[in-house]
C-alpha cells in the first residue's frame, strides 16, 4: 500500500491507494478489487502510464504500440488461417455425421444403432463448435490488433478498436459457454437436427391446407391471383365479384381467357413478375382509349358494346389516392424513392416526402392522411377492390392544398421556355405527358394573359397554370 501525504498549514493529511495491477488498456471490470464507477460505462479501459508528462516518450510508445499491434496480427494472420482450416474440416465432419444419423431415422434403423449415431453426431458437433468458437476468438484478435495498428490520425480507428473489442469479448463468452456444454455435458444424443423439426403435438392440418391451396390441380387459387392482376392493370376484373368466386359470385366475362392465364401461372411455377409482363406487353392493355376515327358518326362499337364488355378499347382508371400524392411530389421533383425503411406516421404526409405507401394505415379514424381521404383510400378491411368516385373537394384540395402549392411553385420552377406558348407546350408535356392541342394553348394564352393583368408576376402565373394542369382530367385518369 503506498501513501501520499499532504501539508495545509498544521494539518497533515494521509491518502493509501493500491497500485494497479494490471496492462495498460486491460479492462478493469472482473479484477479483484476494482469496480466500475456506477456513473461510468463499461467497458472501462485502465490507461496505465509513465511518460504522459513527455510528448516525444509518449509519440515514441505509441509508435512501439502500434508496431507491436503490427507484428501481432502478422503472427496471428497465419494461426487463424490453420484454426480455421481445422474447424472447418470439423465442420464438415459434423455435417456428415448428422445427415447419417437423419438418413437413419427416415430408414427406421434400430434404436440401438440410432443411438450410437447420434451420440457421435452430438460429440462431432460439440467438437466443431469449440473449434468454430475458437477460430472466431483469433478473427476477433487478429482485427483488434489491425485496428489498433492504424495511425492515430485515422478517423475509423477508434471506432474499428471499440467495435472489435466487443466482438472479442462476445466471442469468448460464445467459447466459454461451449466449454462448459461440453464439460457439463459430455455425451448426450441430443444432437442438432438437419431435418425439418415438427412439434409431436401438430396435427398436421395446417399444412395440409396450405398444400391444397397451392396445389397444381385446385384452379381457384391461380383464378383468384390472375384476376386481381388483371383488375390492378385494367381497372376491370375479369370476374366482377373478386370477393367471391362461387355460386353466389358473378360469372366470368372471359372464362378462357382467365382459365389460360391460371394455367399459364402455375406453369411457370406462379411467377407473377411474368405475369405482370405478359399483360401489359399484350395488344389489349396498348390499345387507345378513344372509339377509332370515323366520319363523324359514334363508332358502331360504342353502340354494341357501350361498357366495352369485349375490350375493344383501352379500359381508363383513376389514380389511386397514394399515385396522385407521388406523382405531384415526382413533377416538382421532391420525391423521395428510397426503397425500405419504418413506417411513417400518417400525419407527416404532408411535410415529407418518402413514398406514400410508407405511411401508417388503420381502420380507425385518423387512419388515413388527410390529403388520401379525398381521394377514395384503401380499406384495411376491405381490400378486394377499391372504389372511385368524384367530388368537388377533390378538385379544391388540387387547387388549394398546401401540398399543390408547393409542388407547383416547384413545379413550374423545372419546366423551361422561354416564351408563355413554349413554357405552356412544355407545361403539357411535363405534367400530362402528351402535347397540347391548338384549342389548349389558345386556351391558356388567354389564360395567362388575364393572369398578367390581375398580378404582373410571370411566375406567379405560370404556378397557376400547372395547377390547372393538376386539376386536368387527363393528370388523374390512366389511360
Amino acid at each position: 500500500m503506498d501513501e501520499i501525504e499532504l501539508v495545509a498549514g498544521d494539518q497533515r493529511y494521509f491518502w493509501g491507494f493500491e497500485p494497479p495491477r494490471f496492462k495498460d488498456g486491460e479492462d478493469v471490470e472482473g479484477i479483484a478489487g476494482w469496480v466500475i464507477h456506477p456513473q461510468s460505462q463499461p467497458p472501462a479501459s485502465s490507461v496505465v502510464s509513465m511518460i504522459g508528462a513527455c510528448e516525444s516518450a509518449v509519440e515514441c510508445y505509441t509508435k512501439m504500440k502500434q508496431i507491436r499491434s503490427a507484428m501481432e496480427a502478422t503472427l496471428l494472420q497465419r494461426e487463424v488461417a490453420r484454426t480455421g482450416l481445422t474447424a472447418n474440416t470439423l465442420k464438415l465432419a459434423s455435417l456428415e455425421a448428422t445427415i447419417a444419423v437423419d438418413s437413419a431415422r427416415r430408414a427406421r434403423k434400430p434404436s440401438a444403432d440410432l443411438k450410437t449415431l447420434s451420440q457421435e453426431a452430438y460429440q462431432k458437433q460439440l467438437s466443431a463448435d469449440a473449434a468454430m468458437a475458437k477460430w472466431q476468438v483469433l478473427e476477433a484478435r487478429y482485427e483488434l490488433c489491425r485496428a489498433r495498428a492504424l495511425e492515430k490520425s485515422n478517423e475509423q480507428k477508434a471506432a474499428r478498436v471499440d467495435k472489435y473489442k466487443q466482438q472479442l469479448k462476445a466471442a469468448r463468452k460464445h467459447e466459454q459457454d461451449l466449454a462448459d456444454k461440453r464439460a457439463t455435458k459430455p455425451e448426450s444424443p441430443d444432437y442438432t437436427l438437419l431435418s425439418r423439426v415438427t412439434s409431436k403435438q401438430s396435427t398436421g392440418r395446417r399444412a395440409s391446407l396450405a398444400r391444397w391451396i397451392t396445389h397444381p390441380r385446385n384452379p381457384l387459387t391461380p383464378r383468384v391471383a390472375v384476376n386481381h392482376i388483371w383488375l390492378r392493370h385494367f381497372h376491370t376484373p375479369l370476374v366482377e365479384s373478386v370477393y367471391d368466386f362461387g355460386r353466389n359470385g358473378k360469372p366470368p366475362t372471359h372464362p378462357r381467357l382467365i382459365d389460360w392465364l391460371a394455367v399459364d401461372l402455375v406453369d411457370h411455377n406462379w411467377n407473377m413478375k411474368r405475369l405482370h409482363r405478359l399483360m401489359v406487353t399484350s395488344h389489349v392493355y396498348q390499345l387507345s382509349d378513344q372509339p377509332p376515327e370515323g366520319d363523324g358518326a359514334v363508332h358502331e362499337n360504342t353502340v354494341r358494346d357501350k361498357d366495352n364488355r369485349w375490350m375493344w378499347r383501352r379500359p381508363r382508371g383513376r389514380m389511386e389516392a397514394e399515385v396522385i400524392r407521388d406523382s405531384v411530389l415526382w413533377l416538382a421533383g421532391r420525391l423521395d424513392t428510397t426503397m425500405g425503411g419504418q413506417v411513417l406516421l400518417n400525419t407527416l404526409a404532408m411535410t415529407t416526402n418518402r413514398r406514400s405507401l410508407y405511411y401508417e394505415l388503420y381502420p380507425e379514424a385518423g387512419g388515413h392522411t388527410k390529403f388520401a381521404e379525398l381521394f377514395d383510400p384503401p380499406d384495411p378491411c376491405d381490400c378486394f377492390q377499391r372504389s372511385a368516385t368524384v367530388v368537388p373537394q377533390q378538385a379544391l384540395a388540387l387547387s388549394n392544398s398546401d401540398l399543390i402549392r408547393m409542388a407547383s411553385a416547384e413545379t413550374a420552377r423545372r419546366i423551361s421556355g422561354q416564351t408563355s406558348e413554349a413554357f405552356i407546350r412544355n407545361a403539357f408535356v411535363h405534367v400530362l405527358s402528351r402535347p397540347a392541342t391548338a384549342e389548349e394553348v389558345a386556351a391558356c394564352e388567354e389564360f395567362r394573359n388575364k393572369q398578367m393583368q390581375e398580378t404582373r408576376d410571370v411566375n406567379q402565373v405560370r404556378e397557376s397554370l400547372v395547377r390547372v394542369l393538376f386539376n386536368h382530367n387527363d393528370f388523374v385518369t390512366i389511360r
